[in-house]
């Protein structure tokens, strides 16, 4: 809803939250929504204000007939750039890990009055703004920790900067497996899985409560788990679901989804064997409901092919 309200503004919008927590889902949803093309663009320590810009680029073009005289160098257009004048919206994901050269590119852009002249081409006017122009972009508020140990992470943005957006914040899922977190649990599983009826929302909800309670007593020997890693496994579900629902029963689908999208990516401790710990509860809760759990034999669904990416040999 803020977010809602704050394009009524025209004011350019920077959504802050935790890591994975749907920041760049929401505003691409936003914008599919509103009928408008997005351009998105992964802010990164290497990114240079050319990619939000624009930059002179060789002329590849065969099309002109008279290539003696046609030009070695054109124009191309930023991401930037391209929505300004054309009336699209334009997505900076991860902005506070951007250089300040960046930054200061996007000065002008970001004002009450924006305006853009691609000094770049040698332009002294300014492009003229198409109303239905609009920025977005989000950010992981960076810990103390991590501005003082990790490379390339994001830092926090100067005052000067934020006054520039409309900020609005988005919590994280609460996962403290409270009444919350399993209201949210059960409208992702109806949102991300079919409604046909063999499918057991609750099952799915209670696999990834005891994913989040393991997660919790076990933070330090885990991979962070994210919601990006729930939804993940219930898309997964749906999809496993759709191809196999009539060899596969649904606690069998949710196991083999388990496996790839949360057992596989942990990392296994000689100390105490965190992986072999929650499959053990995995598969008791899902065998409740069946007494084999199955899983598709997925390299008998790849086609032999002849063409080999080095030698035959």
């Amino acid at each position: 809803k803020q977010v809602c309200f704050n394009l009524r503004t025209k004011q350019p919008i920077l959504v802050t939250g935790s890591e994975a927590c749907g920041k760049s889902e929401l505003l691409l949803t936003l914008a599919w929504l509103h009928s408008k093309r997005i351009h998105q663009l992964n802010i990164t320590p290497e990114t240079e204000p050319t990619s939000l810009i624009g930059q002179l680029v060789p002329n590849d073009s065969q099309e002109s007939n008279d290539q003696a005289n046609s030009p070695k160098l054109i124009w191309q257009h930023g991401a930037v750039t391209v929505a300004y004048v054309n009336g699209d919206w334009v997505l900076l994901d991860n902005l506070a890990t951007a250089e300040s050269s960046v930054l200061e590119r996007l000065n002008p852009v970001l004002e009450q009055n924006p305006m853009l002249i691609l000094t770049e081409r040698g332009d002294i006017e300014s492009q003229k703004m198409d109303p239905e122009y609009q920025l977005v972009a989000t950010m992981t508020p960076p810990t103390i920790q991590q501005q003082s140990v990790v490379s390339g992470a994001s830092v926090e943005l100067s005052p000067a900067l934020y006054n520039r957006f409309a900020i609005v914040h988005m919590e994280d899922m609460p996962f403290d497996n409270g009444e919350q977190c399993e209201k949210e649990l059960d409208q992702l599983a109806h949102a991300l899985l079919s409604d046909e009826s063999d499918i057991d929302h609750s099952l799915a909800v209670s696999l990834c409560k005891l994913i989040l309670s393991f997660y919790s007593m076990n933070k330090q020997k885990f991979p962070k788990l994210t919601l990006r890693n729930i939804v993940r496994l219930l898309d997964s579900t749906y999809l496993l679901h759709l191809q196999n629902k009539n060899l596969l029963s649904f606690p069998s689908i949710l196991w083999t989804a388990f496996h790839v999208n949360v057992a596989n990516q942990i990392k296994d401790h000689t100390d105490n064997n965190i992986k072999n710990q929650l499959i053990s509860q995995v598969e008791q809760l899902l065998t409740q409901h069946e007494n084999k759990l199955q899983q598709p034999k997925f390299i008998e669904l790849i086609n032999e092919s002849p063409e080999h990416i080095l030698t035959a040999s």
